[in-house]
């Protein structure tokens, strides 16, 4: 078994391969700016030394170099590695003369052979890097751009925490509109000769300047005009490169440089591989004139592209939803209507699998924004099958006053959903679920249930008026985001518990559910969270085993939760009931529990004189003023004893059990996972401790392999099923090579059957 220790490493190993690359005051010091901090080696050779002994190439495809002592190893490695450097770097860097365009992780020999079905997948993040670099490029249009990359933010001496200055956000940009016009002048001076690179420069002596300030990591006396010259000639330059004129040529374009950027994403990719392959010959050769200039422009441009890639991918020593939440935020802000095609086009050609479904998720917006999905599905026919999943974001940052207003919020997007669907029913054949996702912490599903119903219930009675017309399924982000592990179960089960889910519907990620309870204890055996969040977990816990003899939990550790939960609630009413708060937690997440109110819904139940309504107001209130302080209000310090232990561990069972009898199947992300969740390696996949593929286990559940978001965590749905066969031949199981191989077959299998 690989130790953590030997995880730890991996990442340690990768950091320390790739610290030079984004070693900002390096790229501020001349002496060393185109040299790794460790002596004179030039950055360029020390990529070559280290990434040839990383791939075997054939023809278009880079194998990674098996482990000999442990094969498989490999996968584990480039898990930690790829997530620190763009993987076309390391392409390109391995094999100088080779023409390896892809890094293939699962080997031909443990590829899948059945058809599949990617089911989770988030539409903002499913474009690779390249072909946000290349949009970058193509546009000069960083309007968008309002966040610093954290490393470039240090060296102003700032902390994480500090807030980025307009002077910083500008000046960021000013770096990548210096780094795209670099490569630019690297390219005529391949192509055409230093002279004809040194000719551009004396030409344009606004662009000498932006080069000398890239070479010394300085800028200095900013302009708005001299940054718009430089956006300006890179757009001239891409005109005129397209048309396969000469660069010497006027610089004057003939269209819109946008016409130009329908291309295929893996073209890109090829492309930019190519372009650093030339580069990274040139120096090698070093014959050429001014061979130290051009190594340092390429050097810092180099730098400037990884500190972007670093700032877009999820930092594995920043676990958890809330630095994931920053992740995917900044990747919003590259984003542009280009972007959003490469997506389409990216998921449908997955090389390696037999991609015939892919299910991506999208906030739901007007009538306008609806049709185009059902437009772009259209058009991906001859690709694949594209279907939609429109999201419901728990914490949307549209509602103001956390509770009330976002249940508002979300009770009105419904509303207006169904209202379009109603219009237009055939939106429904490319429209196929709707889910919940985004932080639980700051969102209870509860705030949601009613909104997810309504829209349910309208796709239920259009699809039984109109034939070859299903109902939506549901899909929900579940177990991901807890304080407590209890919590995680309760996220796991309230779905079942409201009486949500239909036959056919699923969970994304449920990590709770595999955890074992002994080894979270070790790591967190003591617990601060809000009152009204521990009061749910008690009430859910009680009322799960009360209607589950079979759950096994002893009596005495009933009695000690009740009694607990009473002395919670007396805090807030002396006369509380814990039965009375039974009753309120089984109703607060179904639809009858809200009242409407001119077609929409009000954000607290009924009427206050009943003790019922009372108690269920001050639960509501207090869970408001909690989400307003994000989690500081009326907090509690919670020992998890052994005993509690044992609960655990016999409440995750029956509810897993549950799921078993279900069928309902479950959307495991091994990245998304890793990251977010904070498990301790790659690994650590939850539900492979379970063993969920074994047909004779009582337990054993439906298990999909999905990517989440490829572009935050540099992933690939082929590669997620590299990782995932890694974790069960490597993790706690150690199952043999051949069994996982099963594994695989199977979650391909299942993919397809659980298509919405």
């Amino acid at each position: 078994m690989v130790s953590n220790n030997m995880m730890q490493s991996g990442l340690e190993k990768a950091s320390k391969f790739a610290t030079p690359f984004y070693d900002v005051h390096s790229f501020r010091d001349l002496d060393q700016v185109a040299k790794t901090k460790k002596g004179s080696a030039y950055l360029d050779r020390y990529l070559c030394d280290h990434a040839s002994q990383l791939f075997e190439s054939s023809g278009n495809i880079a194998h990674l170099v098996p482990d000999h002592k442990q094969p498989g190893r490999e996968i584990l490695d480039w898990r930690w590695l790829s997530i620190t450097l763009p993987p076309d770097l390391l392409v390109a860097g391995a094999d100088i003369r080779g023409s390896a365009t892809r890094v293939q992780v699962l080997d031909p020999t443990l590829r899948v052979l059945e058809p599949l079905a990617h089911l989770h997948i988030h539409a903002t993040a499913a474009v690779p890097f390249a072909a946000i670099w290349w949009s970058l490029g193509s546009t000069m249009n960083f309007g968008g751009v309002k966040t610093v990359p954290f490393r470039f933010q240090r060296s102003y001496g700032g902390s994480p925490a500090a807030k980025v200055t307009p002077e910083q956000i500008e000046e960021w940009r000013s770096w990548l509109r210096r780094a795209f016009i670099g490569g630019h002048v690297l390219d005529l001076w391949m192509q055409e000769g230093y002279s004809q690179a040194l000719q551009l420069l004396r030409d344009k002596p606004q662009l000498q300047q932006a080069i000398a300030e890239l070479r010394t990591g300085r800028i200095h006396n900013p302009s708005a005009l001299l940054e718009a010259d430089i956006s300006g000639t890179i757009r001239h330059l891409l005109f005129l490169k397209d048309q396969a004129q000469d660069y010497a040529q006027s610089f004057e374009p003939t269209r819109d440089p946008a016409e130009m950027m329908g291309r295929d994403p893996a073209k890109i990719n090829s492309d930019e591989i190519s372009f650093i392959r030339r580069c990274l010959r040139y120096m090698a050769a070093g014959k050429g004139e001014a061979i130290d200039d051009f190594r340092c422009i390429w050097v810092q441009m180099t730098r400037i592209r990884v500190l972007l890639y670093k700032h877009l991918v999820i930092d594995p020593e920043r676990p958890g939803l809330d630095a994931f939440a920053e992740h995917f935020d900044h990747l919003g802000e590259y984003q542009n209507e280009q972007v959003e095609n490469f997506a389409l086009t990216t998921v449908c050609r997955e090389p390696g699998l037999q991609l015939e479904h892919v299910e991506l998720r999208k906030a739901p917006g007007g009538y306008s924004k609806l049709k185009k999905l059902q437009h772009q599905s259209e058009s991906a026919k001859k690709e694949c099958n594209i279907r939609w999943v429109l999201h419901f974001i728990r914490d949307d940052k549209r509602a103001k006053r956390v509770l009330q207003d976002l249940i508002r919020h979300h009770s009105e997007t419904a509303v207006n959903l169904a209202a379009t669907l109603r219009t237009e029913p055939l939106l429904l054949k490319s429209i196929r679920g709707i889910d919940v996702a985004s932080r639980e912490l700051a969102g209870p599903l509860w705030t949601v249930t009613w909104a997810l119903d309504h829209v349910r219930e309208e796709s239920r009675r259009i699809a039984s008026s109109y034939r070859g017309i299903k109902p939506l399924g549901l899909t929900v982000h579940v177990g991901e985001d807890f304080k407590h592990l209890l919590s995680g179960l309760r996220s796991v089960h309230e779905p079942y518990w409201w009486e949500l889910m239909r036959r056919g519907d699923r969970l994304g990620h449920a990590l709770a559910l595999g955890l074992d309870p002994e080894q979270w204890r070790k790591k967190y055996p003591e617990i601060t969270m809000p009152r009204c969040v521990r009061v749910l977990d008690l009430a859910w816990v009680i009322d799960f085993t009360k209607s589950r003899p079979t759950a096994g939990v002893p009596s005495s550790n009933m009695i000690r939760m009740r009694e607990e939960l009473r002395d919670h609630l007396r805090t807030w009413d002396a006369e509380a009931n814990e039965e009375t708060f039974l009753d309120i937690a089984r109703r607060l997440g179904t639809p009858g529990f809200w009242r409407e109110i001119d077609g929409f819904l009000l954000a607290f139940p009924g009427d206050g004189n009943s003790s019922f309504w009372r108690l269920a107001k001050r639960f509501l209130d207090e869970y408001a003023i909690c989400l307003q302080q994000e989690g500081e209000h009326d907090i509690i310090s919670v020992a998890t004893s052994a005993e509690a232990v044992g609960t655990l561990v016999k409440v995750r069972d029956e509810l897993a059990r549950l799921l078993a009898r279900w069928r309902t199947p479950i959307e495991v992300n091994p990245s998304s996972n890793l990251f977010v969740g904070g498990l301790d390696h790659p690994l650590s996949q939850p539900l492979f401790h379970v063993d969920p593929f074994s047909p004779a286990e009582d337990r054993a559940m439906v298990i999909t392999l999905s990517a989440d978001d490829p572009a935050s965590f540099a992933t690939t749905l082929a590669d997620e099923y590299a990782y995932a066969w890694a974790g069960l031949v490597f993790g706690a199981q150690q199952q043999a090579p051949s069994y996982a191989q099963e594994c695989l077959e199977m979650a391909a299998k299942s993919s397809r059957r659980a298509v919405f």
